[in-house]
């Protein structure tokens, strides 16, 4: 795997790949890595609820313990097709049951994160200029991960995804997405609008020729931007987090431990 985007280097789509699509080896070294975070984790969460179903959140949601999650305009965007369900019906398939919904402290860090990345973003003179130049301005994050039902983080396992349970020693313990503490934010992937239409594009491997080259311009120092923002948030003891699958597609699985 190439690393990502050295200096005077363009970015390809395939520096970026998902974790399933990278070889056995890599992905072992990835997960292995990622136990001491992930042991922590769950300890510290040990004793929260989980939500094993869609008729479940629905009662945390009637309870006011979980909110619905909606897009903050220049702050953050929540990438489809998670953006879509805030319908809980108890119909929808198992591979559906990943939801925007959080607890109300975690909703409210993830405000407070984004913002924080948009002040930062926006006195940041080289990510601003490369902004211009590009064509682009108001970054916002891409969320594409929060509330997942205990239905649905065993499905996830069972593909191969970089998930708790898709190994012995971690099947049946309780992610923190599966408590609604749990938030994914991309760090190969935003949102920005176009200075001459004024639309607002997804910039993501799945992006057009040109928008994609924009994106290989401006990774390096967003990915440089937020880590800055997640760490703080890490070092105060707000959360607790792991850069995923750093040089391929992935993100920063955020677990808010308190306001």
């Amino acid at each position: 795997m190439t690393a990502l985007v050295l200096a005077g280097n363009e970015l390809s789509r395939s520096d970026l790949p998902y974790f399933h699509e990278m070889p056995p080896d890599q992905q072992t070294a990835l997960w292995e890595a990622a136990q001491p975070h992930f042991a922590e984790e769950m300890a510290f969460f040990s004793g929260y609820v989980r939500y094993g179903n869609l008729p479940e959140v629905s009662a945390g949601v009637n309870q006011g313990i979980l909110v619905p999650v909606t897009e903050r305009p220049g702050r953050f965007g929540i990438a489809r097709p998670v953006r879509d369900r805030y319908d809980l019906r108890q119909d929808r398939p198992v591979s559906e049951e990943s939801v925007p919904y959080l607890h109300r402290n975690a909703a409210t860090v993830l405000d407070f994160l984004a913002e924080d990345f948009h002040c930062l973003s926006q006195r940041d003179a080289e990510f601003s200029e490369t902004m211009s130049r590009e064509g682009f301005s108001e970054a916002r994050l891409s969320v594409y991960s929060m509330l997942r039902t205990t239905r649905y983080q065993r499905y996830l396992a069972s593909q191969g995804r970089f998930a708790i349970g898709r190994d012995e020693k971690t099947k049946g313990l309780g992610s923190t997405h599966e408590k609604a503490f749990a938030m994914d934010i991309d760090h190969a992937a935003f949102y920005a609008v176009q200075n001459d239409t004024g639309q607002e594009l997804a910039l993501n491997r799945d992006a057009d020729d040109r928008t994609f080259a924009a994106l290989s311009k401006l990774l390096p120092r967003f990915k440089t931007l937020l880590r800055q923002v997640v760490t703080a948030y890490q070092n105060d003891g707000t959360v607790m987090a792991i850069e995923e699958v750093p040089k391929g597609w992935g993100g920063w699985h955020i677990a808010v431990k308190g306001l």
